[in-house]
């Protein structure tokens, strides 16, 4: 039995596909089902998360709050200069020294969000964060405080969470300028 060909030579695509013994016309049916099932699961998959969308940049300000001051190296003064940001939300941005051992020299700055005790009256504060690397404190606690501290404990506390340095909102952490990230990666030497 002699296999057609396309004018290039080749197989046709339906019976390259075809196993020892199949017809390529069921197979090609059999696919549809598959390609549905991956195309339903996608959409489905989108629609639940389309309410994250909506939520996203809802705990934001226009522009980022004002770093708090600190004199000398007495970070734990500093005190927040809180806004509103979301319905319920405060931010608020604080120094921190890019390396403790040299706390007069490079500072960076950390980003907070801040749900005040529910109840109006605090009785402390709980910071809140979900572990990482790479994870955003400050869209933990904005977009899940449910999740991340429940409803009596929000009655009662300040709950605060933070972006630790080069996640989401604080400095990002920059190891090594292009031409040094060529040259580890590629080995490329600027001549």
């Amino acid at each position: 039995m002699t296999q057609p060909h396309t004018p290039d030579g080749a197989l046709p695509l339906e019976l390259v596909s075809a196993g020892p013994g199949e017809d390529a016309a069921p197979r090609r049916k059999r696919r549809w089902p598959a390609l549905l099932a991956a195309g339903l699961a996608a959409v489905l998959v989108m629609s639940g998360c389309a309410p994250l969308f909506g939520l996203i940049g809802q705990f934001t300000t226009p522009s980022a709050p004002t770093p708090s001051e600190v004199d000398g190296t007495d970070f734990g003064a500093q005190i927040a200069n809180w806004q509103a940001c979301g319905a319920t939300m405060q931010c608020a941005v604080v120094q921190a020294p890019l390396d403790w051992d040299d706390a007069e020299g490079e500072r960076i700055h950390l980003a907070l969000v801040k749900q005040p005790a529910l109840s109006g009256t605090s009785q402390g504060t709980i910071f809140v964060n979900p572990g990482g690397p790479g994870a955003s404190g400050v869209d933990y606690v904005a977009q899940s405080i449910d999740s991340a501290v429940g409803e009596p404990l929000q009655q009662h506390f300040d709950i605060v969470g933070w972006d630790p340095r080069g996640v989401g909102s604080s400095t990002p952490v920059v190891c090594l300028d292009d031409a040094a990230m060529d040259e580890y990666l590629f080995g490329l030497s600027a001549a």
